[in-house]
């Protein structure tokens, strides 16, 4: 039976499926490597939503108390570029988690693909 195990890094081993064309250990491999970069980012994600929440929340303090229309368009456009950078950051963020799973996997034994010369 497959069993799925998460240690404290949460990084998930895959043991005892049955794949079929004898590629079993590299699919397995894969399936982990994609399995853990898929948990990270969904903490990432988590994190990031509360971080833009709290400031959505002092956007929506600032524009109530805000009485002056020039001073509402400066909070405004200070707000837009904010979720500019910090989306624009995420995405990096994100890609990288993804690269470093992606990266590690090529590195392992046995799971790298050959390339267009070796075929």
């Amino acid at each position: 039976m497959p069993t799925v195990n998460k240690s404290a890094s949460h990084t998930f081993t895959l043991s005892g499926l049955p794949f079929p064309g004898g590629n079993g250990p590299v699919l397995a491999n894969g399936l982990e490597a994609w399995l853990s970069a898929t948990a990270e980012c969904q903490r990432e994600f988590v994190a990031f939503m509360s971080k833009r929440l709290e400031k959505d929340r002092d956007l929506i303090r600032d524009l109530q108390s805000s009485r002056d229309p020039a001073r509402t368009a400066d909070i405004q456009a200070r707000w837009l570029g904010e979720c500019v950078r910090d989306y624009s950051s995420q995405v990096s963020r994100v890609m990288a988690i993804y690269m470093r799973s992606i990266d590690g996997e090529l590195g392992r034994e046995g799971s790298k693909e050959p390339s267009n010369s070796e075929r």
